[in-house]
């Protein structure tokens, strides 16, 4: 539900979004841009099995390293204009699956979730929106990140 709250603050709060396409391709479309922009999992610690370096940067076998997701997924050398929340991005390379031997193996059903999930408000409930006044709460976690409560409206 986490991605779910946010997909629809960051849909609501970028109007163009709304209109690019129709509600069930824009369903998709927006769950591929907020699983990259709001990861749920705020990092990973990993430990170095062999001395590499990284970003001119020497890490040595043994060495901790965490890996943080929001980070990489707003990496400009990767995705121009990074904090941009934008459904039509492509490519949409993002790693909030985790990549290589480490890659999320419900990674499908997450994304089929979201996108099912998106598809259904709009489409059940065409007139929903923010309410105008009432900030989200947020999440405070240092493991993940989301929204508490996000107060919207029908009609």
């Amino acid at each position: 539900m986490a991605r779910v709250r946010v997909a629809l603050r960051a849909w609501w709060r970028t109007p163009a979004a709304m209109r690019v396409c129709p509600a069930r391709r824009r369903a998709s479309l927006t769950a591929d841009g907020a699983t990259r922009t709001v990861d749920v999992p705020e990092g990973f610690r990993r430990t170095a099995t062999r001395d590499v370096e990284l970003g001119g940067r020497a890490i040595r076998r043994g060495d901790k390293v965490v890996v943080y997701h929001a980070s990489a997924n707003r990496d400009g050398a990767v995705f121009p204009d990074p904090d941009r929340f934008d459904v039509t991005r492509s490519p949409n390379d993002h790693v909030s699956f985790g990549y290589g031997p480490h890659f999320c193996l419900g990674a499908q059903l997450a994304r089929l979730q979201l996108r099912s999930a998106l598809r259904c408000l709009v489409e059940r409930l065409p007139g929903l929106g923010l309410v105008p006044g009432r900030p989200p709460r947020r999440l405070v976690s240092n493991f993940q990140n989301g929204l508490k409560s996000l107060w919207v409206q029908w009609g």
